[in-house]
């Protein structure tokens, strides 16, 4: 698993709710397309209209109407301390796969998703890809499944590793 969100304490959103509005790290399973593929990724919890009220509820919760909703499956957040992303910038790991590191650059690449609409979430991605230094922007195949991307890009890059 990449660094980049990893040793943060989580809580089962059913049991506790974040205290306030902001960023947090989120850790739930992908809601449409993969089963058995948990996303840890950074998004916001905000203020957002819901019918007559207004409620606190992360930016990956889907109006139906009547109540604002939650992927099925366990959501769990934890504290984030660090600074707001950019636009543009999402922090994404992907539980179940390891990447090896670049053979060019040495770091582990950074995962990348392109959603089924613009604005989509990590959890509603259809497509993963890979990220890495300008050496080896040539490796962006995308697949809706990130664990069998990773396990192939790995098995591309052990002979010039070893």
């Amino acid at each position: 698993m990449t660094n980049q969100l990893t040793g943060y304490v989580f809580h089962d959103y059913r049991k506790q709710k974040p205290p306030a509005a902001g960023w947090y790290v989120w850790r739930l399973p992908h809601t449409r397309f993969l089963e058995g593929v948990t996303l840890i990724f950074l998004a916001k919890y905000r203020l957002r209209g819901a019918g007559f009220e207004d409620v606190l509820s992360p930016s990956f919760d889907c109006w139906d109407g009547y109540r604002v909703q939650l992927p099925n499956g366990s959501v769990e957040w934890a504290e984030y301390g660090g600074e707001d992303p950019k636009p543009g910038k999402t922090l994404l790991d992907v539980v179940e796969a390891d990447n090896l590191p670049c053979p060019f650059c040495k770091a582990k690449p950074t995962w990348k998703y392109h959603g089924r609409f613009i604005g989509a979430e990590p959890n509603d991605a259809e497509y993963f890809y890979l990220e890495c230094c300008h050496w080896f922007d040539g490796f962006k195949s995308r697949m809706k499944d990130p664990v069998k991307l990773a396990a192939m890009r790995n098995e591309a890059l052990s002979p010039q590793l070893t």
